[in-house]
């Protein structure tokens, strides 16, 4: 943007020749207008819908890695007390494997409880929006 364009916003004022005086504040609020503009009623019906639907999906990979984690979880508890017991060199590293499983399963747990948290603050955010309209 030139010092034209800001000159149109009211956000700068040139002082001396060559030297200018930005309103920082004024700025980020004119920012802010163009970035944060109301959205229509059927554009957050839609955004709405999209969450939503994402949302179950993402609740249904939740349960499903819930129980593939118990499952793996169980399985490198198995290994553990089998490697315990045996003592091998081999058993070790069955349970190894199984705890990197667990591991990495609980992992990907996480991230879909850390996305379906950021849904459910969009779907708060587009909610708010669309009562605001009201």
């Amino acid at each position: 943007m030139n010092f034209a364009a800001f000159q149109t916003l009211k956000t700068v004022d040139q002082v001396a020749p060559g030297q200018y005086q930005i309103h920082w504040l004024e700025l980020c609020e004119v920012f802010a207008r163009t970035l944060f503009r109301p959205m229509s009623r059927p554009v957050i019906e839609r955004r709405l819908t999209e969450v939503g639907e994402r949302l179950q999906r993402l609740r249904t990979d939740l349960a499903v890695a819930e129980e593939q984690l118990a499952h793996l979880t169980a399985d490198a508890e198995d290994a553990r007390v089998r490697s315990l017991v045996s003592e091998t060199a081999q058993s070790g590293s069955v349970h190894r494997d199984a705890e990197r499983h667990a591991r990495a399963m609980e992992r990907h747990r996480d991230d879909v409880l850390d996305d379906i948290a950021r849904l459910e603050a969009t779907q708060d955010e587009l909610l708010d929006r669309m009562g605001a309209d009201d």
